[in-house]
């Protein structure tokens, strides 16, 4: 007997509750101040071959490959960044940030950088900028458009020489990640 048929069978989706958290993926977003203007298109999927634009990795991680709409630093409106987030949650952010603030300002921002996800591979300058969120990047290069980067405080990966975002692919690092693979605009 097909599975339809059995007793008791509901088709996928219906009826079930999932755990918060679980479930369809959150709507593809743009960093504040990227969203397109009127006629400019959406960005986003299917725009561009090849190219993404505010796709949204995860809760925490934004990766903006598209054409940057201002010349000016990266908009983070912290407070409404954070409503809704639990008492916890702002608590481990904040302790995040107290603990790889300061190493990321100092070592990393204005100072030439790779840039590295799948097949992109650059020189840039990063301009960066925290507040009780995360991190947002704008990363200017001589022969790339620019792009703005940014994550939550709790998925930032920053090392000695390096910095990243857990789940969103991209690294910015001081030394060449592939040097076989040299410059490469995929």
């Amino acid at each position: 007997m097909p599975a339809h048929q059995r007793p008791g069978h509901r088709p996928v989706g219906q009826g079930l509750q999932l755990p918060q958290g679980v479930g369809p993926e959150p709507p593809l977003r743009q960093p504040l101040g990227m969203q397109a203007r009127p006629g400019e298109g959406g960005g986003g999927r299917g725009h561009s071959p090849g190219v993404r634009e505010g796709v949204a990795m995860n809760e925490g991680c934004e990766c903006n490959v598209g054409p940057s709409s201002d010349a000016g630093e990266p908009e983070i409106d912290g407070p409404t960044r954070l409503q809704g987030l639990s008492e916890e949650t702002i608590s481990i952010l904040t302790q995040k940030r107290h603990e790889l603030e300061s190493h990321i300002i100092h070592t990393f921002d204005g100072n030439e950088m790779w840039f590295q996800e799948r097949r992109l591979q650059f020189k840039g300058v990063p301009h960066i900028t925290t507040d009780e969120w995360g991190v947002a990047i704008r990363f200017e290069s001589k022969n790339f458009r620019t792009l703005s980067l940014s994550g939550r405080w709790d998925v930032i990966i920053s090392r000695s020489r390096g910095l990243g975002a857990h789940y969103a692919g991209w690294t910015l690092s001081l030394d060449c990640p592939y040097p076989e693979l040299g410059v490469s605009y995929g």
